[in-house]
């Protein structure tokens, strides 16, 4: 039992072994058992992490994006970004990258008027490389 429990931690303190044929095969089960106990329910754990990081970062990025419809952001929406930030765990590094990150995409989009239809154009490019003539 003290050999069973020792390798299913992965210690392996190696003061008891097994010397029968049934004992080593027991003992390679075991440890193949113990690795998939140990590894699976740690992957799971990471990409359920790195999926609420993920989840997190977008509903920070989104509210951003509805701040900065009109190109700025007032103090107003500064503070309540920095409570959203805060409650959501996110680093001042990344929220800046964010903000940054939405402050360049809106450079390189215009919203224009369809003039036949009057409906909502989005058109993205490089900053300074469109040109528009009526």
């Amino acid at each position: 039992m003290w050999w069973s429990t020792v390798t299913l931690t992965a210690v392996g303190y190696g003061d008891v072994v097994p010397l029968t044929l049934m004992g080593k095969v027991f003992g390679i089960i075991i440890v193949i058992t113990g690795i998939g106990m140990a590894a699976l329910p740690a992957g799971i754990m990471a990409a359920g992490f790195t999926s609420e990081l993920n989840r997190r970062r977008e509903r920070f990025q989104a509210k951003v994006l509805a701040h900065m419809e009109d190109g700025v952001l007032s103090r107003k929406n500064r503070r309540e970004l920095e409570k959203l930030r805060h409650s959501l765990g996110i680093s001042r590094a990344d929220a800046g990258l964010m903000i940054s990150e939405v402050r360049n995409e809106a450079k390189r989009s215009s919203h224009l008027e369809c003039p036949h239809c009057g409906e909502g154009v989005h058109i993205q490019h490089r900053s300074g490389h469109v040109r528009l003539k009526k």
